[in-house]
């Protein structure tokens, strides 16, 4: 098993195990995988996918652009304008190449009214997003353009949170547990000192915090709090581990959002026969499956088990008459 941190270096792993490469005609942060390291991002994917399908996810599909108007009503265009990559039609009109999912699946959610009884709908899908980092912040699967997200949107009841985080923290301790990766708990909360950088009601913020709280102190899970770590939009539990080099990454994270169900006015309808408003729960378990493969290939070193492994058996011939 390979000891020095260089020789851990997912990077050096990567090329010696042929998974993954760069061109510099593609560009930096523009991971390019071969058919083997193809094998290993889709059992990375699978494995996700069937913890997920056990607590009753569902498939949905997006497309990798959008109208302006999306992120201008969900706040993402104003907060993050300068990340975006931008394209401009033949007619003038603005898109965006989507930096996350989770608009688009309030589009979804939000196609017809839903009865108490349907809620939650828990929805997953895989797919890449693009983020225009700067190029001196990129480095090999760690920081990139492309970024491949294993996203998961649930759209329940407020009563039914707790319940569904548990769901997503069960998934979370499942498949870093397959590995014997140890996490810490980040508590990620607003800054009180900027509050003009979150959007939404105060009172609901206290009440999403509140809950997350709940749920790691049943799970008797010890966490640090971080103010200013919260996306502007919802509270999070983000859970980080440690790579080859000891640097923490954030790798799987579970956001409670009161804020985007109101900007996209997402209700069902409660047992009274009258519109409710709904909570919405954002959970990625890889995080990135291109920083996921890079902490996993240098946690083992490459030397990774069977089920994930690209190439599981060679035969070597020890002379010429055996081939």
């Amino acid at each position: 098993m390979k000891g020095t941190m260089e020789e851990r270096d997912h990077r050096i792993i990567g090329k010696e195990l042929d998974l993954f490469t760069f061109s510099d005609l593609v560009g930096p942060g523009l991971p390019l995988w071969t058919p083997k390291g193809t094998i290993f991002r889709d059992e990375i994917d699978r494995f996700i996918w069937e913890l997920r399908a056990a607590k009753g996810y569902e498939r949905v599909t997006i497309p990798h652009i959008t109208k302006k108007e999306l992120y201008e009503k969900s706040g993402h265009w104003e907060k993050f304008a300068e990340d975006l990559f931008k394209i401009t039609s033949r007619d003038g009109r603005e898109y965006a190449m989507k930096p996350m999912n989770c608009p688009h699946h309030t589009q979804i959610f939000d196609r017809k009214p839903h009865s108490y009884r349907e809620m939650p709908q828990r929805y997953a899908e895989t797919t890449m997003v693009y983020r225009d980092e700067q190029s001196g912040e990129l480095g090999g699967l760690t920081r990139v353009l492309s970024i491949t997200q294993d996203d998961a949107h649930v759209f329940c009841r407020i009563d039914q949170a707790e319940e569904e985080l548990q769901k997503i923290w069960d998934i979370v301790h499942k498949f870093y547990g397959t590995f014997g990766l140890g996490l810490r708990l980040r508590l990620s909360l607003r800054d009180p000192k900027t509050p003009e950088k979150y959007l939404g009601d105060q009172r609901l913020w206290d009440k999403a915090e509140e809950i997350l709280k709940r749920v790691a102190a049943a799970n008797k899970t010890e966490y640090f709090e971080a103010p200013g770590e919260a996306a502007f939009y919802a509270p999070k539990l983000d859970f980080m581990a440690y790579n080859a080099a000891g640097r923490e990454w954030q790798v799987a994270t579970i956001q409670l959002d009161v804020n985007m169900p109101e900007r996209f006015d997402l209700t069902c309808i409660n047992e009274k026969g009258e519109k409710e408003r709904i909570v919405m729960i954002h959970a990625a378990i890889a995080g990135a499956i291109e920083r996921c493969a890079a902490i996993l290939l240098e946690h083992t070193s490459g030397n990774l088990p069977l089920w994930l492994s690209p190439t599981q058996v060679a035969v070597l011939p020890v002379g010429e008459a055996h081939k």
